[in-house]
C-alpha cells in the first residue's frame, strides 16, 4: 500500500527529471563565451548599451558591474569613463523576437593565468530553432565595438604576457598637422604603406616585424 505509493511517486519524479533533461537537450541550445575570447568584452558592452542595432529589446538589468577606463594625459589632465555592464548572475533579453537567457558566471577559485583576473564565462541559452541568431548577435556586438574605433587609434598596454587596450580610442592626428620639411611627410607615408604590405617578407626571414622613425631638427 503505502510503500507502493511511495515507490510510484519516486518513479514519477525520476521520470519527470529525465523528461525535463531530455526536452532541454532537444529543444534548447547554449553558447559559452569564455572571458579570454574577444567576443566576451564585445558582448558585455553591446548588451549593456541595449544593443547597437534595432534587434535587441532594451532590458532593465538589476545586477550591474562597472568597467572604468582612466587615462592620464601628458598635460596632467585626466579623463574617466564608466561603462555599466551586466554583472554576474542571470539576465533575460529579447533579440529579434526570440528570448535569451544570459548567465554570467565568475569562478571564485579559478583565475586566468595570463591576466591574473578571475575566470569568467557567459552562457547564452535559447530555443534550438533560434540558434542562427547567436551568430547574428555576436556579429552585431563586434560591429558595434569596431565602430567605436573607426577613424581612431587604439593604444595597447602590456598586461602580463598579453597586450590589452588602454583607455578609450583616441582621435587620429592628421599628418598635415605635423610640421616637417617639404616632402618628408610624403616619403614617410610611402614607406609606411610599403612596410605594412611587406609583413610576409619579414616573417619568411625571421626578422622582427617592426619599424621606427627618428625625426630630428627644429620643428
Amino acid at each position: 500500500g503505502l510503500i507502493g505509493v511511495t515507490a510510484g511517486l519516486a518513479l514519477l519524479k525520476q521520470a519527470a527529471v529525465h523528461g525535463t533533461t531530455f526536452a532541454s537537450r532537444r529543444m534548447l541550445v547554449t553558447l559559452e563565451i569564455p572571458s579570454k575570447d574577444h567576443s566576451y568584452g564585445w558582448f558585455l558592452q553591446w548588451m549593456g548599451n541595449a544593443g547597437a542595432g534595432a534587434g535587441l529589446r532594451p532590458a532593465r538589468h538589476h545586477h550591474l558591474a562597472v568597467e572604468t577606463s582612466f587615462v592620464r594625459h601628458d598635460n596632467g589632465s585626466s579623463s574617466t569613463k564608466f561603462s555599466l555592464v551586466p554583472g554576474p548572475g542571470k539576465h533575460f533579453m529579447k533579440y529579434k523576437g526570440a528570448w535569451f537567457q544570459v548567465e554570467r558566471m565568475r569562478e571564485r577559485n579559478m583565475i586566468d593565468l595570463k591576466s591574473g583576473t578571475p575566470w569568467e564565462t557567459i552562457t547564452l541559452t535559447t530555443l534550438s530553432r533560434d540558434r542562427d541568431l547567436l551568430s547574428e548577435m555576436l556579429e552585431e556586438a563586434k560591429q558595434a565595438a569596431l565602430a567605436k574605433e573607426q577613424g581612431k587609434t587604439v593604444i595597447y598596454t602590456s598586461y602580463g604576457p598579453e597586450w590589452r587596450p588602454f583607455g578609450n580610442p583616441r582621435r587620429r592626428r592628421p599628418i598635415r598637422s605635423v610640421v616637417l620639411a617639404e616632402g618628408i611627410a610624403d616619403t614617410i607615408m610611402r614607406d609606411v604603406k610599403k612596410f605594412l604590405a611587406g609583413g610576409k617578407w619579414y616573417h619568411d626571414r625571421g626578422i622582427p616585424y617592426r619599424r621606427g622613425y627618428l625625426l630630428y631638427g627644429p620643428p
